[in-house]
C-alpha cells in the first residue's frame, strides 16, 4: 500500500480488512480527497468490515506534502474511529499515514523510516 500512496497527489484513504491472522482478506479505498484533506467516514469504513465479516482493520491514508505526522483532525478523527469500532466490536489494529519514505502508526505513536 505504500508504494501506492506515497507519490499520490491527492489524499486517498484505504481500509483493509484482515481475518484473525491479520492477512488481507479486502483492499478498498473509501475516499479519495484534495491535495491536503481527506474525510474518513467510519460508515464507509465499518460498511465494509461487515460486508467481509472481517473483525479487524487496519486505516491508511497519505499526506501527499511527503510530511506524515498526523493533524489535530487525523488525532480526532482516529479516536472517533476508534470509538465506533468498539461499539461494532470491530478491532482498528492501526491507523497509517503515509509519507514520502516514512509512515506514522497511530498504534506506535510514532513516524518510521521506509
Amino acid at each position: 500500500v505504500k508504494d501506492k500512496l506515497m507519490f499520490e497527489q491527492q489524499e486517498r484513504v484505504i481500509v483493509l480488512c484482515l481475518n484473525s491472522r491479520l492477512e488481507v482478506m479486502k483492499e478498498k479505498t473509501v475516499f479519495i480527497g484534495s491535495n491536503n484533506i481527506s474525510i474518513i467516514s467510519g460508515r464507509e469504513l465499518f460498511k465494509e468490515a461487515l460486508i467481509c465479516g472481517s473483525s479487524r482493520i487496519m486505516v491508511i491514508h497519505n499526506h501527499p506534502s511527503g510530511n506524515p505526522a498526523p493533524s489535530l483532525q487525523d488525532i480526532e478523527t482516529t479516536e472517533r474511529l476508534y470509538k465506533m469500532a468498539d461499539e461494532l466490536e470491530i478491532e482498528v489494529v492501526d491507523h497509517l499515514i503515509i509519507g514520502r519514505n516514512k509512515f506514522y502508526s497511530f498504534a506506535s505513536k510514532e513516524i518510521f523510516e521506509v
